[in-house]
Parts: structure tokens; sequence; C-alpha cells
């Protein structure tokens, strides 16, 4: 993380460093050194009062939040590991109960730090804020002179009982990263908490703090040093935060050679220069929050090391500040949201691709932290206004957004996609990622709000706080009306020389005029800043007018959706509060479940009016109430009010939109109520492992730093428990693969039966595709379960994924998603397809006529039915050389046409057909063809043909024409639009082609019904394939169990404590080494199987049972069975 330097600790920073005993003011001298070559320096947090009223209680709830917690309960962890007493005190839940533990923490110690230095606090708050500091630091110092570890360690995630403290390191070393039982993400969390220590000196000098931290960073380089090349890149390939970031601010206040060394271990430079060369796509699936960090460090290279020596070597380091510059605009141009956030499921999607990743997990809020101190940064350096306008920004549509202003609670996703709502975390349950940066980021608030160099004051935000300016013995006081306004005003107390700069913003509505004491004054424009310069005393005020208006933004993708903002805020849609039901994904992150939301198409009501115009005069359009910041929605066929985003939390919401013209629009109709019931991302451990997902893995491999994903090895294979709608019509699976996997095999399967299988041989252009898998229902009726997993009940079927040979499996790539569809049109689920040929109006059917169970149009060209998932069509060129598609609406191909001389809608479907286009053509085979995907089986197929011009008699119909599989269906079928001609076929292979051929110069085909006679039972796998360990699997007899001695004692060492959990973690992810009978010393027992299923929800050994133990632990469930 990007620490304060210590250059921001100024006259209250120095006083409050004093007050400590022994405090080693040696830093000061250090740090001005560092920071010599800065252009602009920031004020310390002592320096600014917050007056703004939204803020002075954002930062009154975070106060009382952070005053709420035990530093003894803080200090369990680490007093555990070092063997010390504990005090009787229990580790916090949720994270910071898991291998991730101590994270939180080290965001804590930040925050803390910050909060002390606030000048708005009182005495006792300072105080009790002071005494909590030097508790933790002075327990974590001598939990590091007991260290268990080697010297200089100390830790807060437990391990299991006969392996190091320090095992977690060890596994990322040898690439092990399953985060139940090997690691999760170790480095991420030592960057949390060696930040945390600095952060801690930084602000108040205490010497026991920088001890802590030097010798820390003395474990560091001493494990880092003995990396050979294999080894680093494998550490590299891990999630480890701001190693680099950290260790470099560690060095500015040690002065140590070997903490330079060791942070740039940490500097990733091929991912750096990769960023540098840019071209398309250089961040896709890269994760966000992992990346970010990266180039956070790079930038502190530049900031602590150019210039400087170390180890008798002279640093340059003026290229990572250019890899810092790259990263920023690249992320800012491609990947960044209206609110300044960006990622959808944590990651970076292509260039450009914003609309289309519009989910309810979006824009993680650690990312937006993350660019923050990014931004400023930047800006310090180089004095470029456009980091500013990121950074406010941001901070009012991602940071503010972020909070509950009620409970002060934070978000960890903010959705894009229109009808979700946010979701908070809880005090002490949950301790996401970005609970630990909600602490920082509500702990300094306006920090950023003025910066200076020399006589130079730059007002970079607008709002209302109190600046002292110590150097310049002068006061500076604020009063802003923005955003409700368009006013601010400066009244300064105190005398002298200032060059003032005002930033300029970048959603001023006019010109921004300044008046000093009264008098319209001229401003040259310096940097994208008004310059103000003079001799001020006190009494004088300058005041600022910068108009603001509504502005439309749309999305790089697709450029009817548009988002607006009005000055510096972005708006969201009112949408009320109906069934606010949340979900969970990942370890313990809740989200919400479904959108609610009128269509997201809006119809412009005047048919003169295109999207354009409408947008160029947005502000006649979207109109302010006089009175606040409620905007109306006019001229459309919605009726909806807008209000400023960052205040929205009480209720769903809508960003986005897409905005339609009357007089070109085709409104297509609303097929299908889709919700995406579960996602999995394959080798992302936290998606993985989580109660629901509950990942049985053997022999596989996961991966995290190129995209991710996971893959079986010989032998090997994994599955999931996803969750599904047992209501719906249809629940299909997607999951994607890479071509440069052609050639290797998969075999999914759903309980013992298999869903899909073979070798791929994709030929299509994208790198990464998808493949969507029904889930029959009678298979969904087989399988499905009802479960519990952290307080939700789902149904979830178990999909397996293996190679189909005994060789490495294709890799599972990105995510892995179940989506529920409930159509909102009539079908006939007798019928497997229905195509009314040549239909001109492909969404309605005529009379009785129903469409097929797999198609939700009449008629497409072959791929995805955007319902079913089926794939169908018709197989042309879809090329329409002969300009039909000016005829009418219907699907015109190189070859083939539909009807353009009937083109209305509701004729039957033996009148409308689709014929040849090249009756006139010599020596051309004539050919219509469609495919359809089916279960293998026996089906009947019906059609009817035409011959309107007298030339289109005797086709014959094959399946598969051209293949081994070649056979005739009918032939010298009848052509006189009436007599139905049918046959059957047996499907082998998933698939069917019809083909359709004739001697005679056209083919007219009306239509086409598919029936199911006889379905396959899909086939089964054996039992090598099929988890036997009777504890982790409900396909197995359970043998009779002794009755339990002591609920929850998995280990049956007498004790109920986190070693129970942990063997529980270990049993469900290597049940051949933990599980019964399992190649362990420390297996489990039938004795321990019994007294560990204490989750009443389930039977057997499920992540229900570790979470229900730590509940118990807790003190959140008294009793345990």
């Amino acid at each position: 993380m990007l620490s304060k330097l210590p250059s921001r600790m100024t006259s209250f920073g120095i006083a409050a460093a004093l007050m400590f005993t022994n405090a080693d003011l040696s830093v000061w001298k250090t740090s001005a050194a560092a920071a010599e070559d800065m252009k602009i320096s920031d004020f310390s947090l002592s320096d600014i009062t917050m007056t703004d009223e939204y803020s002075v209680n954002a930062f009154a709830q975070e106060i009382k939040y952070l005053l709420s917690f035990d530093n003894d309960r803080l200090l369990a962890g680490f007093r555990e590991n070092a063997g010390l007493n504990t005090k009787g005190a229990k580790r916090y839940g949720g994270w910071e109960n898991t291998n991730i533990a101590g994270h939180a923490i080290g965001h804590y110690l930040t925050a803390l730090a910050q909060a002390y230095q606030h000048p708005d606090i009182t005495e006792e708050q300072r105080n009790t804020i002071k005494s909590k500091m030097t508790t933790l630091i002075d327990g974590m110092r001598e939990c590091q002179k007991n260290s268990k570890g080697k010297s200089g360690f100390v830790w807060a995630a437990a391990h299991p009982s006969g392996t190091s403290v320090e095992v977690q390191f060890d596994n990322i070393e040898a690439g092990k990263s399953n985060i139940i039982n090997e690691a999760w993400v170790p480095w991420y969390t030592m960057h949390k908490l060696i930040a945390g220590i600095v952060d801690i000196y930084n602000a108040t000098g205490y010497a026991t703090a920088k001890d802590l931290g030097s010798d820390l960073g003395d474990w560091v380089y001493n494990r880092c040093k003995t990396w050979n090349q294999q080894k680093h890149n494998t550490v590299l390939s891990i999630e480890y935060g701001g190693m680099n970031d950290c260790l470099y601010d560690l060095y500015l206040i040690t002065g140590k050679h070997e903490h330079a060394v060791a942070a740039h271990y940490f500097d990733e430079t091929n991912l750096h220069e990769a960023v540098l060369k840019g071209g398309a796509n250089v961040l896709n699936n890269k994760h966000a929050n992992t990346t970010i960090p990266k180039f956070l460090g790079a930038l502190k290279r530049y900031i602590a090391l150019d210039g400087k020596t170390v180890n008798g070597e002279k640093i340059d380091a003026s290229r990572y500040l250019e890899y810092a510059e790259a990263f920023w605009e690249m992320v800012n141009t491609h990947h960044t949201y209206i609110t300044g956030g960006n990622s959808e499921w944590e990651h970076f999607g292509m260039d450009d691709v914003l609309d289309k990743e519009r989910t309810n997990c979006n824009c993680e809020t650690c990312n937006s932290y993350n660019m923050l101190k990014l931004s400023r940064e930047l800006f310090k350096i180089t004095g470029d206004s456009k980091y500013m306008d990121f950074y406010e920004n941001t901070y009012y549509n991602s940071i503010l957004s972020s909070q509950n202003p009620e409970t002060g609670m934070t978000t960890y996703f903010q959705p894009m996609a229109t009808g979700y709502f946010k979701v908070y975390s809880s005090p002490f349950n949950h301790f996401w990622c970005c609970t630990g940066s909600g602490m920082e980021s509500f702990t300094k608030l306006g920090d950023t709000i003025y910066m200076h160099s020399d006589d130079t004051l730059y007002v970079n935000m607008y709002q209302s706080s109190i600046l002292s300016w110590a150097d310049k013995n002068m006061k500076i006081t604020q009063e802003s009306t923005i955003p409700d306004g368009d006013t601010t005003k400066f009244t300064i107390e105190g005398s002298g020389a200032v060059d003032f700069r005002f930033r300029i913003p970048d959603w001023k509505a006019g010109n921004m005029t300044v008046k000093v004491d009264g008098e319209k004054c001229s401003y040259k424009t310096v940097n994208g800043y008004a310059q103000v310069t003079g001799e001020f005393k006190t009494g004088d005020v300058i005041e600022l007018t910068i108009p603001e208006a509504v502005k439309a933004y749309p999305l790089p993708d697709k450029n009817t959706v548009y988002g607006f903002k009005y000055g510096p805020v972005v708006l969201s849609a009112e949408l009320g509060k109906q069934d606010m039901t949340t979900s969970s994904t990942g370890m313990w992150v809740t989200i919400p479940k479904e959108a609610i939301t009128p269509s997201e198409n809006i119809r412009i009501s005047d048919n003169n009016t295109t999207v354009n115009t409408f947008m160029a005069d947005i502000n006649d359009h979207l109109v302010k109430d006089a009175n606040s910041l409620k905007f109306t929605l006019k001229g459309t066929d919605h009726d909806l009010t807008f209000t400023p985003h960052y205040k929205q939390y009480q209720q769903r919401y809508g960003i986005y939109w897409n905005f339609q013209s009357s007089s070109t629009a085709v409104d297509r109709p609303v097929r299908s109520k889709k919700v995406v019931t579960d996602t999995v991302q394959p080798g992302y451990g936290q998606y993985e492992n989580d109660n629901l997902h509950n990942m049985h893995e053997v022999n596989t491999q996961g991966v995290t730093d190129d995209s991710t994903y996971r893959y079986a090895k010989s032998g090997g294979y994994f599955n999931y428990r996803m969750a599904i709608d047992k209501e719906a019509d249809y629940n299909y699976l997607t999951v994607k693969f890479r071509k440069s996997d052609n050639n290797k095999t998969i075999r999914i399967t759903i309980g013992d039966s298999i869903l899909y299988s073979g070798t791929l041989k994709n030929t299509g252009t994208e790198d990464v595709y998808d493949v969507n898998i029904m889930l029959p229902p009678d298979i969904i009726e087989k399988y499905a379960e009802h479960i519990t997993a952290d307080g939700t009940e789902y149904d979830v079927v178990t999909i397996g994924f293996s190679s189909e040979n005994n060789e490495e499996s294709a890799k599972v790539c990105d995510f892995i998603y179940m989506t529920a569809v409930k159509p909102l049109y009539e079908y006939d689920s007798s019928i497997a397809y229905f195509v009314d040929c040549g239909d001109h109006n492909p969404y309605t059917v005529t009379g009785s006529d129903k469409l097929g169970y797999y198609n939700s149009v009449t008629e497409q060209l072959y791929g995805y039915d955007e319902v079913t998932g089926a794939e169908w069509g018709l197989i042309d060129d879809p090329t329409d050389q002969y300009n039909g598609s000016t005829n009418s609406s219907g699907l015109y191909t190189a070859n083939t046409w539909c009807d353009e001389r009937n083109t209305g809608d509701g004729r039957a479907k033996n009148s409308s057909f689709r014929y040849t286009k090249n009756q006139y053509e010599n020596n051309i085979e004539r050919h219509i063809d469609y495919g359809f995907t089916l279960p293998n089986g026996k089906y009947s197929v019906e059609m009817c043909f035409s011959d309107p011009w007298s030339c289109s008699t005797s086709p014959t119909v094959y399946a598969n024409y051209g293949s081994n599989e070649q056979v005739v269906i009918a032939e010298n079928c009848a052509t006189n639009g009436s007599t139905v001609t049918k046959g059957e076929v047996t499907v082998k292979n998933g698939k069917l082609e019809l083909n359709f051929r004739s001697a005679d110069k056209a083919i007219n085909i009306n239509y086409i019904i598919i029936r199911e006679i006889e379905k396959d039972p899909l086939p089964t796998v054996t039992s090598t394939t099929t988890a036997t360990t009777t504890v982790i699997t409900t396909t197995t007899t359970v043998s009779a169990l002794p009755s339990p001695t002591k609920h929850g004692d998995a280990n049956c060492d007498g004790e109920v404590d986190m070693a129970d959990i942990v063997l529980i973690m270990q049993i469900l992810a290597n049940p051949n080494k933990y599980g019964l009978n399992g190649t362990d010393k420390n297996a489990v027992t039938q004795q321990g199987i019994a007294n560990a299923d204490v989750d009443t929800s389930s039977k057997g050994l499920t992540n229900g049972d570790a979470l229900q133990i730590q509940k118990y632990l807790l003190g959140l469930v008294e009793t345990l069975g």
C-alpha cells in the first residue's frame, strides 16, 4: 500500500512523536533527503480539519468502529503462534480466522496512525488511540522476540499442528496455494502488516515500531536472498500485494540497504515492461487488486531510490515512473467506469469492454482505494491535473459511495449492472480486504484537498474544510456548496505571499470565475489550475464559481448506454427496496442476489430526436429540482428520479441505461428472465473453497498469474457444488476453455453422469471461448441436494472436471457460470426445435404453433440461443451479398433468402419459406443446411416444402451430409406447401445437421419440427473418477460411526479449538491424506468424524462443520451438535 511518506509529518506529527517515550526522530532527516526531489508535497492530516457534513459523519462512524476493537483479540493469533499467553482472548472471525489472518490488523494499524493525527478528535479519543497503537506494537514486538519461526518473523494465522509457523511461505515457494490447507496469499498479508507498522512509526516516531518493522524486513530479506530464479518466479505468480511498496517505505525509515534490495525482489519487471510497451488487452484477465499494487511499488522505487546509492550502486529508477504512468493511463482509458471503479469479479477484462461486463460484482472497492493512492503520488511528481480529476471523481463516487453512513460499514463490490444494490460488511464477522482498506479510506478523508510547494498552495478539491498552514503561519477556511451549489469561498487568516492554484475541474459546464474580496479576478491557467497570486491578509476572501450541469457519458462498447454526472457526482436512478435479498460468494463475501428493474431500454418519445441529440440536450431531459439534487427524466417512456450515487445506500439503483430513438429503434422483446445463480473462479482459492462451492480436488493445479485456471493432472479431478434454480425451465453451465488446449481432453460430470466429454478441437478465432452445457431436468432431479451455506439455503449439484484419458486435462479458465433461465414466451416441451424457415419476425409464432424446448426464436444463424444456450440455426455465410435486408428484417445470407415478396408477420408456417438464392446460376449445388445440438437419442423430423416458381421439385433430406454418419432422412419430398414429410434420425455425438439438397434449380423449405422419440441416458463415470472417502461424498454409504465423545473435537485431543477446524479443511481438500485411513499420521479417525459432524443441516463432513465450530469459538453459538 502507498503509505504516507515521512515528509508528511509536519507540525502536529512531530509534536505527536515527542509524546512517545524514547522517540527516535532521526527519521526526519532521512525522509527529507528522500523527498527532496518531489515537486509537490502534501500536508499532514493534522493540518486539515474537515467541516463537510457528510465527511464529518463518515469519519465519526469510522472512529467509533476502530475504538470498538479489543486489543487482546487482535493479538491472539500472534501470541498463539509465539507460544505466549493469549489472556483468554479468541481471534476475531471471518477472514481473520483463516489463513489470511492478520491482513485486517495491518490495515487497522494504518487507520489508527491516520486517525491519531486528526485535529478534530477529542483528547480522550487521541489517548485511547495512542494506547491501542503502543499496545499492539509492543504486543507484536514481544511475539517477534519469541517467534517460533526464523529471527524477526511475526505472524497471526494459525498453522496445522506439527508444521512450521512459516508454512504458508514454504508452500508458496513450492507453488502450493490452496487457501484452506496450504496458503492464502501470505505475502499480501505481510505487506499489510509491514505497511501498518511503518505508518505507526511515521505518525508517531515510536521507536519500537521501527525496531519491529526493521527486524521483520530483515526476515524478508533473508528469505528472499535464498530464492533461485524458478522459486522467485513461483512466488511472484501468486498475489503478494505491494511488498515492494512497503519495503521501500521501510527502507526510508531504516536506511538499511537490505530492505531496498528485498523490495526489488518484488518488482515484477516483465509485467512492468509489458504495460509500458502497450498494445491491446495487456491487462485482460489480470486480477485487478493484485496488479495495481505492483505499480504502486514501481512508483515507490522511483520515489525512494531514484538517484540514490544502494550497496555502492547509483540507482536510476526513472523507468519505474514511466511504468506507473503507463499503467495509470491504461486503466483509466480502457477499464474504468463512470464512478472511477474498475473490474468485474475482481479482474480486468478486455480493453474498452465495459457494458458487456456490468454485473452485480463490479468495482472491487480496494481497487479504487489503490488507484487513488497511485493518482495522488503521480500528481505530486508530475503536477498533471488529470490525476486530480480522476482522484476527485473516484473519491466521491467509489470511496464515499462505499460506506453506509449509518453504520460505517463498507462495500466489497459496487455493481454497475442496473437493478442491484450495495451490500456492506459487518463489524466483526467478515474482515474482507475491503473492510481493511475501508478503515484507511475513512480515516484520511481530506488528505488530498490541499498540497503545497514552497509558497504555492494547490487546491485540488472543493469540500468544506480548514487548512492550518504552519510554515506560512496561515489558516485558510474553505466553505463549499459543491455539489449542491456551484460556489466555494476561501477565507484567509494570517498574511503573506501565496501562489494559489485552484484546480479547474473537467466537469465544469462553463468558465470558472474567481473573485478576490468581491472583485472579479483574471487568472492564468497553469497545468489545468487557475493561478491567483499576491499578498494576502486576514479577512481576504477568494470566491470561485464553477458552473455545473448534467453531462452524459457513454460506454465504449455500446454507445447508446449512458451514465450521468452532475458536477463531480455520478447520478443513479432510485429503483426502490423490493426484495433486497443477498447471497454469498467466495469466502463469505456478501453480494446482491438478483436485479429488479424496469427495462434498461429507455425509449425517447419524440420521433425526431436521435439518441445523440437527446444527449446533446441532456439538461432539457434530465431536469434538476430547484431545491435539491434530484433529477427527473423527461421525454421518455420511463419515470425515473436520479440522485447522487454516493448517497444511495438503502435501495436498488441504476447508473447505466440504454437509450433508443423511437424513429429508428427496433425494440427486441424481452425473451427471458436470466439469473446467474452461481459463479466459480477456477484456480482462485477464495471462490473455490468457500462453504458453498466446497471444492474437492486430487492432483490438480490452480494458477492465478496467467488469468486464473485449474486443470487436472494425470489421474486427478476437481469438483464444485454449484447453486441451481430447480424451478427454472433451464439451468445451463458455461465453461471457458483456451484454444491453445486443442487436442487435450476434458470430462465434465454432474454427480456420476457425464455431461460433456471429448477432445477439444476449437476452430474459432478467440483465444478463450465458451462452451454452454444444458443440464437435463431429469439429471437435476436425480442429483440436486439442498444445503445451507453461511446461513443461506441453496439447491446445488456437484460439477466435476477431469481428463478423458490418463493425461493432463484441458484448463478450465477464468469463470464457470451456472445460469437459470425462465422464458417469457410459450413453448411446447414435446418439441425439441420448431423452425419457421424464412420468418420475417423470429420473435412471434402464428396460431397454435409453439416454439421448441431448445429454441427461443423461430430462426437464427447457427450459434448459441440467447435464452436456452443451445447451439442451432442456419449454417451459411452470413454475408448479405444481394442486399436482401433492404426488403425486411428477416434473415438474408450469402446463399439463402426468406420470401422477400411477402414480408408481413403472422403468415402460417407452411406459407413462409426460405429458399436458395442461386436458382439462375448453373453448375452450383443447391443446398440449405441447419444445425442443432441435441442429447443423444432417436428423433423424428417433420418438414414441409414449397415450389412457388416451378423449379423446386423433389428435394432430398440428409442428416450429417458428407460425414461418416451421413444418412438419408427423406427423398423425393412433396413440394406443394401442405404435404408433411417425416423421417427419423439417431443423434450420436450431441449434434445433428439437416442438409437439404436438390437437382432442381432451387429449394424452398417452409418449416422444420424436431421431436424426441427416445433419449439415451447420460453415460456414467467409473469408480476411479469418483471420490470414495466416506466423509466427503453423499453418494457413498457411510459406515456406522461411534457416538460423539466431544462435539467439535475432530482431532480427538480433548479440546475444541482452531486445530479441529484446520483438520476438517484438510480432510475436505485432501481426503487421501487426511481422510479416514489417510496416509498422514494425523488423519481423521472414525471417532473424529463422529465428533466433527456438528452441522445439523448436512450429513457427513462439510465446510459447514468447520464454520459451526468457528462460530462456537467466537461465541456466536452456545453449543455444538
